[in-house]
């Protein structure tokens, strides 16, 4: 495929995470018009992360920095809370691995998420004790992360080493709708 026609793709992608789910979520009014829309400010953390895997796609940026990247996102951002954060970067990643269908591309997705899990532990570096929501047995729960303690999310383990949510996450959103309703209709009973 023509180099011109992968970053094609990949902007493509960039755009509508950028102005579809993650602006529906974070985004912000923009006054700036005569019209008010809503904008994600490239100011974000989830714009952060995009641009993240937008250079990690694109090859301007190896796995290994882009991992370091986003560590240095997570232990550091003061606006979103870390699990959450977590499954932004997850729903980022499904996104691209289900619109982007060039073999390259993909292996680049692929060496970003071991270069993940390859990092030390994630550890606490922002300001006070960090409080996030985590299941366990099912249930949501407060979690408190003091400066300098690893972030465990919750019963899936640890960043990076244990990517936290991965799998039923990719289960889930590779399974089909049906499937999952269902198995969301069968917890509840």
């Amino acid at each position: 495929m023509p180099q011109t026609t992968i970053d094609t793709k990949i902007t493509n992608w960039a755009q509508s995470q950028r102005k579809g789910w993650l602006c529906e979520l974070y985004g912000k009014d923009d006054t700036t018009t005569t019209t008010t829309t809503r904008r994600l400010p490239p100011s974000s953390a989830q714009s952060h992360l995009v641009t993240i895997l937008t250079d990690t796609l694109s090859g301007h940026s190896a796995a290994a920095e882009s991992a370091r990247k986003t560590d240095a996102l997570f232990t550091t951002c003061i606006e979103v809370e870390a699990n959450t954060l977590f499954m932004n970067l997850l729903g980022l990643q499904f996104a691209a691995a289900e619109t982007l269908d060039d073999q390259v591309l993909l292996q680049r997705l692929v060496d970003y998420m071991v270069e993940l899990a390859s990092l030390p532990d994630a550890v606490n570096s922002k300001p006070g004790v960090q409080v996030i929501e985590v299941i366990e047995m099912g249930e949501g729960k407060e979690r408190r992360i003091e400066v300098g303690e690893v972030f465990e999310l919750g019963e899936d383990g640890r960043l990076w080493r244990d990517l936290p949510g991965f799998g039923w996450n990719l289960t889930e959103r590779f399974q089909g709708e049906c499937l999952a309703i269902l198995a969301c209709c069968c917890q509840n009973v």
